[in-house]
């Protein structure tokens, strides 16, 4: 008799791994503010609900999602955080005005942006064939990417990816749907001063003198 197949596991069938990335993306972020299972809860619940609000529900749990429902569902993201726990998610797009062509260049400016300043970062990486699917980058080097990833990767290597073509063996990365995350505290506004209004009287004016 034949052994039965491996048991599918939570993921393998449905399609929302980019709402599962976002909730990975705040956990890194903002685990030592605080962030717990139940905040990712809501969160999630919070995504799941913007995505309906777009009309990708149900379709997206098996069909997944796009770059623009990732947009959306970061605007969700921005507001949550900065709700809850008084920070602003900051978001960038470091290939906005051109998008490379080989991946040593993608692998050099996703460096220098995470390793500018100290401060935590994630990025957002949609990856395309053989397997389309929204992972969270969590340091990154001149030859790889530790992943915080809702499936089986740890770590997506150099050698093991490919840009803007498909190649057998290898995982495709759509270099322009990267997005970086990281966050802010909350400047509190200081209140305006308040000046009282007092009636001045108008000065007198000064007499013109004429040469006589």
């Amino acid at each position: 008799m034949a052994r039965p197949p491996t048991p599918l596991q939570q993921g393998d069938l449905d399609g929302l791994c980019g709402a599962y990335a976002l909730v990975n993306a705040v956990t890194r972020l903002l685990h030592n503010k605080g962030f717990q299972r139940d905040d990712a809860n809501r969160l999630f619940q919070r995504l799941c609900r913007t995505l309906h609000r777009r009309q990708r529900m149900p379709q997206a749990v098996w069909r997944g999602t796009h770059i623009d429902d990732i947009d959306g569902m970061l605007r969700t993201v921005r507001r949550f955080v900065r709700q809850h726990f008084a920070v602003t998610l900051v978001v960038s797009r470091p290939f906005d005005h051109g998008v490379p062509r080989k991946k040593d260049k993608f692998f050099r400016v996703l460096s220098q942006s995470f390793n500018c300043i100290d401060e935590r970062k994630v990025a957002v990486i949609g990856l395309d064939r053989p397997g389309f699917h929204w992972t969270i980058a969590t340091e990154v080097t001149a030859r790889s990417f530790r992943l915080y990833d809702s499936g089986r990767s740890k770590r997506l290597r150099y050698g093991d990816c490919t840009l803007g073509k498909t190649m057998r063996g290898r995982q495709t990365i759509v270099a322009e749907e990267t997005r970086i995350l990281s966050v802010e505290d909350v400047v509190p506004v200081q209140p305006r001063r308040l000046v009282a209004w007092t009636a001045r009287r108008p000065a007198l004016r000064e007499q013109l003198r004429v040469a006589a």
